[in-house]
């Protein structure tokens, strides 16, 4: 019996000693754990400063290309506008001629009768005894008419005098010039192909209709060449001018 109770004694000082050896290392294993804790926090922090650090470059290039493309549509955005409203300013001014022929002139255009100087290559009044002197019959010379349009002078058929009309050098079709072609006696279009007789009526389209008259007369003072709106009958037509 005795040496039942001297075993039971010294197992009981064997799991003390066991119990008391376990604790310090159940704190060890807490302090281990925590450790390995902050070090995997640790490990992910160091991944998402690396993962930013890659990123940030990325980041800003895109940030950049996306301010790059909205200033290039911009960009785009205002020439395309530019453009049409250019193109629509364009074509209203290209058309004028034959809209006015069509459906009658603007107001603004309807002017009563106003008389200016005939002026030649230099902006310089046209005398008519000086140009007369170096023209022969029939001849047409560009000069600069009213509203500093190009117009034509016409030399009478025996020379020594001017018509008493002069006519636009604009194609009633799209506004082109139309030179005299002194072989075949018509004004021919280069742009589209409109002929004019030597009146300035049409001979052949697109052109809507006759080039514009003007009315020519001598300044008896200083003999310069006056060239005034024609707002009377049309004589080539028998009708009112399509441009009053």
């Amino acid at each position: 019996m005795r040496w039942l109770l001297t075993f039971l004694a010294a197992s009981a000082t064997d799991l003390s000693l066991s119990a008391a050896a376990f604790v310090p290392s159940a704190a060890r294993s807490e302090r281990l754990l925590s450790s390995a804790s902050n070090k995997h926090a640790s490990s992910q922090v160091r991944r998402i400063r690396i993962v930013k650090r890659i990123m940030k470059p990325i980041d800003e290039a895109a940030n950049s290309k996306i301010s790059e493309d909205a200033s290039l549509a911009l960009d785009r955005r205002t020439l395309l506008n530019c453009l049409l409203v250019s193109a629509a300013a364009g074509g209203t001014a290209a058309t004028q001629p034959a809209n006015a022929f069509l459906f009658g002139p603007s107001s603004a255009s309807s002017e009563g009768p106003r008389t200016t100087e005939a002026l030649d290559r230099s902006g310089q009044p046209i005398i008519a005894s000086q140009f007369l002197a170096t023209k022969s019959g029939t001849e047409r010379t560009m000069v600069q008419g009213l509203k500093s349009d190009p117009t034509y002078l016409i030399v009478t058929v025996e020379g020594g005098g001017l018509e008493p009309y002069a006519l636009s050098a604009e194609c009633t079709h799209l506004g082109c010039l139309v030179p005299w072609d002194p072989i075949q006696k018509k004004f021919e279009c280069p742009c589209h192909g409109s002929q004019y007789d030597a009146r300035g009526s049409v001979i052949r389209g697109p052109a809507p209709g006759p080039l514009k008259l003007a009315k020519v007369s001598t300044e008896a003072d200083t003999g310069k060449i006056l060239l005034e709106n024609w707002a009377d009958e049309d004589f080539r037509t028998g009708e009112k001018p399509w441009w009053v």
